[in-house]
């Protein structure tokens, strides 16, 4: 299953219902901060840095796992 969050803002923490096999796919255009967990914060030393136009997956590792983000 795929469900696509699009971002118009340079943070936000978006949730999904469910953790069978679900990924997190996350492309960017410009550097961000990604964090995952109940209650993530994403930031410089909190979280995995993606750079402008990469795509990296996460795989999802609990129901109702959250994801921040923010403008790096």
């Amino acid at each position: 299953m795929k469900k696509t969050m699009f971002v118009g803002a340079a943070h936000g923490v978006f949730a999904l219902a469910k953790a069978d096999g679900l990924v997190w796919t996350v492309v960017s255009s410009g550097n961000v901060f990604v964090n995952f967990g109940p209650d993530p914060v994403a930031g410089a030393g909190w979280g995995h840095l993606i750079l402008a136009g990469q795509a990296r997956d996460f795989s999802v590792t609990t129901v109702g796992e959250k994801i921040a983000v923010k403008d790096a």
